[in-house]
């Protein structure tokens, strides 16, 4: 199992209760509206039960962009496997 941008965007768009049009792997935090910290956080928490991987924290630090957080659930997925 790996996880897509559109993965990323049906879990965001679920937390913040609207529709993502514009949304690719170099889309950040920044780019959203309603995007926040706390949001950030729900957002993690909902790809960790889903996908069954704990994010560590050095990783969520480094991430800049869904893209970079695909990388990591991705390789976190292959570990687990």
């Amino acid at each position: 199992m790996s996880i897509a941008p559109e993965d990323i965007k049906n879990i965001l768009q679920d937390i913040l209760d609207t529709d993502l049009e514009e949304f690719t792997a170099e889309t950040s935090a920044k780019d959203v509206d309603g995007w926040d910290s706390l949001n950030n956080v729900r957002l993690l928490l909902q790809i960790e039960r889903e996908y069954g991987v704990d994010i560590p924290v050095d990783e969520i630090e480094n991430l800049k962009n869904v893209g970079d957080l695909i990388t990591v659930i991705n390789k976190l997925v292959a570990e687990k496997a």
